[in-house]
């Protein structure tokens, strides 16, 4: 008994550490769906202030979906908080490109509050048809199915014509791949102020002297980081350090 007992104690042990984790995210991943769902009601409702505060509890309890930063952009966007409407659709859009809901209600709350959001050649919007991740692995099957398709039939004195155009073609999606991750890069750089009057400062630090103050809703680009600063260029020229919690980066961390 004693022997048996030395036996099941540590596999008792070896059990608990492998299996607590999963167990806590399932429970965890459960909070997130009911404090979903009081927020819909509370939406249905018309009370955007608790639907905002569930569906934030929601986004502590399990990772964001787009579905959740598009009801987020939504309940901001009742509430009147421009920076945080703005920057939750644009959370909504980069998770999940394919959103039509999203990409009209921002184009409707552009409208309604007079910001001009960035425009961009078709070409990009045609791009962003599929997201940054689906174009990482595009970039790299390509890439590769090129490289094969330009070395491998010499070798074997196998070099046709019909080889030489799947390689020009595999070589073209693979360049267009590029193109698209260079485009979700810059929109992954963006930042939006979620306050009124944003100070940008100097230096990255709250001490610094403040240069120029930025309205909230403004869009920016994050050229560096530092800390807990970002230093953004708006596209008016703007320039300066501010706090990631006023200026908040569309990618999160």
């Amino acid at each position: 008994m004693q022997t048996l007992r030395k036996i099941i104690t540590p596999l008792r042990m070896f059990l608990t550490v492998v299996f607590l984790p999963a167990l806590a995210a399932t429970s965890a991943a459960q909070t997130a769906d009911e404090f979903f769902a009081l927020g819909n009601n509370a939406y249905r409702n018309g009370d955007y202030a608790r639907a905002n505060e569930n569906y934030e509890n929601a986004a502590k309890e399990a990772p964001p979906t787009a579905e959740l930063y598009y009801n987020l952009a939504n309940t901001n966007a009742k509430l009147g908080n421009k920076g945080k409407a703005l920057l939750n659709y644009y959370r909504a859009i980069y998770q999940n490109p394919r959103m039509p809901e999203a990409h009209a209600n921002l184009q409707m709350f552009a409208k309604d509050t007079a910001i001009d959001l960035p425009q961009r050649p078709q070409i990009y919007e045609i791009l962003a048809e599929l997201s940054e991740y689906e174009w990482t692995i595009i970039c790299f099957a390509f890439f590769w199915l090129t490289i094969l398709l330009i070395f491998i039939p010499p070798l074997y004195s196998y070099n046709n014509m019909a080889t030489v155009f799947l390689a020009i073609v595999s070589g073209a999606v693979f360049i267009t791949s590029v193109i698209a991750m260079l485009n979700w890069r810059d929109f992954r750089q963006t930042a939006i102020s979620v306050k009124e009057d944003v100070p940008l400062r100097l230096s990255p630090t709250d001490a610094a002297p403040v240069s120029s103050i930025v309205g909230e809703g403004e869009t920016a680009s994050i050229e560096r980081k530092h800390g807990n600063f970002v230093h953004v260029a708006t596209k008016n020229g703007k320039r300066g350090w501010a706090s990631a919690k006023e200026f908040v980066p569309v990618a999160e961390q």
